[in-house]
């Protein structure tokens, strides 16, 4: 009985051991890019601005996110908007569907999406699901039977396991759809109930989404390669994914690209994305965030806008939050923000 309880107590210690270490890493990371620094002045003066053709060349150098014209994009602010445009393109695709997502659970909208997905199947569409091994406990091991045996690809990304805890914690959050290659969608929803309807109550939740077609829709679908080949080893290339024979894209169109934010460490590019973007903001930068807890840096970066002039607006989650202790964190930054002249509203 002590042996057992020896081995036992071991463990537990191991494993507190471990999740510390993770907790360590996550809390000391910090912000590797504390300031933009434009033409070697220091001063941000020589940084370009969104409407400078520069911004977008530094973007893509800083960012490796291609951003091409010829785009069409739709903006969906809620899962009434959302989820019947999404069936329908789910339910014409002629060659192929790619499904990846965090957050589902049991309900109608996984349902919906596990009955749209077997009948292409069924009728000769090739169809991938990854879906993140945290954010879809709730969904049951039938769930995923039933899309097998529907002629469904199943794979899980970065399932939970103790020889792989130092991953624990970096997760994948996106949200990709891409059907035909020609198609794609992204966004803050999910496969949950509490995103049907108008987003303007308390039990709808708001998120926005888009739809769009042009070149960003490949490099949409690069990054749901990305996440399958990571969690199955294959690697996809054929043209059932990525086809050559697009349709003709319109000239001019809005400007955009598929920005690929993997979980990492060290100066991400989601970082300098965001970065490079408060800091060449010359007349409006607003942010919509329900998670929104911006560091020493960030909140420079911010203030620093505001004071050189720029409309810098803050929409995030009010009391109603998912998540307390993430909301009186943000809401320990507001006075700083506000006495600079940021805005902040809460939704």
């Amino acid at each position: 009985m002590e042996i057992v309880l020896w081995i036992v107590g071991g463990f537990a210690v191991v494993m507190l051991v471990l999740l510390a270490l993770i907790g360590f890493q996550h809390v000391t990371r910090g912000t590797p890019v504390r300031r933009v620094r434009g033409a070697g002045r220091g001063d941000g003066s020589g940084t370009p601005a969104v409407n400078d053709e520069r911004f977008c060349y530094v973007m893509e150098l800083l960012t490796a996110t291609d951003l091409k014209p010829g785009h069409t994009v739709e903006i969906f602010t809620c899962g009434d908007e959302t989820y019947p445009p999404l069936w329908k393109d789910l339910e014409a695709a002629r060659h192929s569907i790619a499904v990846q997502m965090y957050y589902c659970k049991p309900g109608k909208v996984a349902d919906r999406m596990k009955e749209v997905l077997v009948a292409r199947a069924r009728a000769g569409v090739k169809v991938l699901f990854l879906h993140d091994a945290f954010g879809s406990t709730d969904l049951p091991k039938e769930y995923f039977d039933a899309l097998e045996a529907g002629g469904v690809e199943c794979a899980t990304f970065r399932p939970v396991r103790w020889y792989d805890l130092h991953k624990a914690n970096a997760r994948s959050h996106i949200r990709v759809v891409v059907v035909d290659g020609r198609i794609g969608w992204t966004g803050g929803f999910g496969l949950d109930d509490k995103w049907l309807g108008d987003g303007r109550s308390k039990e709808h939740w708001r998120d926005s989404n888009v739809r769009f077609t042009g070149p960003a829709v490949h490099q949409h679908m690069a990054t749901f390669a990305d996440g399958w080949a990571e969690a199955t080893g294959i690697l996809l290339t054929d043209d059932t994914f990525f086809p050559l024979d697009e349709e003709p894209v319109e000239d001019g169109g809005v400007v955009a690209g598929a920005h690929h934010a993997a979980p990492t460490i060290g100066s991400t590019l989601a970082e300098r994305f965001l970065a490079l973007s408060i800091a060449g903001a010359q007349r409006r930068l607003y942010i919509s965030n329900s998670y929104f807890v911006p560091d020493d840096d960030f909140r420079r970066m911010l203030t620093d806008a505001a004071k050189r002039g720029v409309d810098v607006r803050i929409l995030t989650t009010s009391g109603s939050t998912d998540v307390k202790t993430t909301w009186h964190a943000g809401r320990a930054t507001y006075e700083e923000l506000l006495s600079s002249g940021v805005r902040v509203f809460e939704y």
